[in-house]
C-alpha cells in the first residue's frame, strides 16, 4: 500500500514538472522568434544578445523537460539507485552552454564598444523587451513554485534563467530608451557587455549547484540532523550511528545503523525498521531509506 502511494506521488510530481517544463519550452520558443525579428530590424546587438539568451533558455527548458521526466523513472538493474542525477547532469550541461554564450556575447559587445554602430531604438525593439520581461515573470514564478514543491534542480535552474532574463530585458529596454534620448550608440555595447557578465555569473552559480550532488554530497546538515533525531526519539532505539546521506536530483538517500536492545527479536527489529522508514518518509516523501538494525553492545553503547 505504501509503495503504491509513493508511486502515485512520483507520477503526479512527474506530471507537474513536465507541464511546467513544457510551458517554458513554448514561451521561450515564442520569445526567441520575437527578439530575433526585433534585433534584425533595429540592428541592436543587445537585442540579438537577448535573443541568444532566450535561445539558451529554450535549450535549457528542453533539457529540463527531458531530465525531469527521465529522472523520475523507477530504479532498474543498471540503475538501482534510480535516475535522479540526470537532473544534475542536465544542469551542468546548461551551465556549459550558458558560459559559451556569455563569451560570444562578450566578444561581440567588445567589438561594438571599440567600433560603435548606429542603433535604431524602435518601438518594436522596446515592445519586444517589455513583452519578454512580462512573459518571463509569469513563467519563472510558475517554475519556481513547482521546483520548490518537487525539489527539482532542473526546473529551479530554468526558473533562474528566466528571472535573470527579466532583468536583462529590462536593462536592454532602459538602454534603448537612453540611446533614443542621448544618441549615445556606445551604450548598446555597454549593455551587451553587462549582459555577458550577468550570464557568466549564472553559469558559475548553476555549475556549483548542479554539479555538487554528482560527487554524492550529503544532505544539508540541518536536514540530516532532523532525520537522525526522528530515529533517536523512538524509545526502542538505543543509538543511531554510521549515518550517510546523499542527494540525486529531487531524490535523497539516507543510510544509518540503528542499535537496539540485545534481546530484541528479528520480528521486532523488522517492525521497528518499517516504522522508522514510514516516519522518515512522512518527513521527506522523496527519501530512500536504508536502515541496518543491530544489537547494541552490552552496557548500552553502539
Amino acid at each position: 500500500m505504501q509503495h503504491g502511494a509513493r508511486q502515485e506521488r512520483t507520477a503526479a510530481a512527474t506530471h507537474r514538472k513536465g507541464d511546467a517544463a513544457r510551458l517554458s519550452v513554448v514561451s521561450n520558443t515564442t520569445l526567441v522568434a520575437m527578439k530575433l525579428a526585433a534585433g534584425a530590424i533595429s540592428g541592436s546587438v543587445s537585442i540579438i544578445a537577448e535573443a541568444l539568451h532566450s535561445g539558451l533558455d529554450l535549450v535549457a527548458a528542453m533539457i529540463a523537460w527531458f531530465s525531469v521526466r527521465a529522472a523520475d523513472l523507477p530504479p532498474d538493474d543498471k540503475h538501482p539507485y534510480g535516475h535522479g542525477k540526470l537532473e544534475n547532469v542536465s544542469g551542468t550541461i546548461e551551465a556549459a552552454l550558458i558560459l559559451v554564450t556569455a563569451v560570444w556575447i562578450g566578444r561581440e559587445a567588445w567589438g561594438r564598444l571599440v567600433h560603435p554602430l548606429p542603433v535604431r531604438a524602435s518601438a518594436l525593439g522596446l515592445s519586444a523587451m517589455a513583452i519578454s520581461a512580462g512573459v518571463n515573470v509569469l513563467v519563472s514564478r510558475r517554475l519556481f513554485r513547482v521546483a520548490k514543491a518537487e525539489n527539482s534542480i532542473a526546473l529551479e535552474a530554468d526558473a533562474h534563467h528566466l528571472s535573470v532574463d527579466v532583468y536583462t530585458s529590462v536593462g536592454v529596454f532602459v538602454g534603448l530608451l537612453l540611446i533614443q534620448i542621448t544618441g549615445w550608440h556606445v551604450l548598446d555595447g555597454v549593455i551587451a557587455m553587462l549582459l555577458a557578465l550577468a550570464i557568466g555569473h549564472i553559469a558559475w552559480d548553476l555549475t556549483h549547484r548542479a554539479a555538487q550532488p554528482l560527487l554524492d554530497t550529503r544532505l544539508p546538515e540541518a536536514e540530516e540532523t532532523s532525520l537522525v533525531a526522528l530515529i533517536q526519539e523512538d524509545p526502542r532505539v538505543v543509538d543511531c550511528h554510521a549515518v550517510r546521506s546523499r542527494t540525486a536530483g529531487g531524490q535523497a538517500f539516507l543510510d544509518a545503523h540503528v542499535s537496539v536492545s540485545p534481546g530484541t527479536t528479528l520480528e521486532d527489529a523488522d517492525i521497528l525498521e518499517e516504522d522508522l522508514r514510514a516516519r522518515l518518509q512522512r518527513e521527506n516523501p522523496r527519501l530512500d531509506v536504508m536502515l541496518h538494525v543491530e544489537p547494541a553492545a552490552r552496557g548500552g553503547g553502539p
